[in-house]
């Protein structure tokens, strides 16, 4: 398997791994019909946990989450809204 990306909060970063390296082993299982379950459901839990926490304590991502959804591009054929 390749290298995972980092995670959006370097304090997340072991986490995720953990979550990704379970997740590859468990889709090559899923490909091969072994594995229907999700077994990695506790690492993702600890991993989202960790990435909540760190967005509420940098308060810059939540303001570049809300400004993102307000100007919604994806939702606007990749362009920003037109503000009034």
């Amino acid at each position: 398997m390749g290298q995972s990306m980092s995670s959006i909060a370097p304090e997340c970063n072991e986490s995720k791994k953990a979550y990704d390296n379970c997740f590859s082993q468990w889709y090559e299982k899923f490909l091969k019909g072994e594995s229907l379950e999700n077994e990695c459901k506790d690492l993702f839990d600890t991993y989202k946990t960790c990435v909540q926490s760190a967005m509420l304590k940098n308060h810059n991502v939540h303001k570049n989450l809300e400004d993102a959804r307000e100007q919604a591009p994806f939702e606007n054929g990749g362009k920003h809204r037109e503000t009034d």
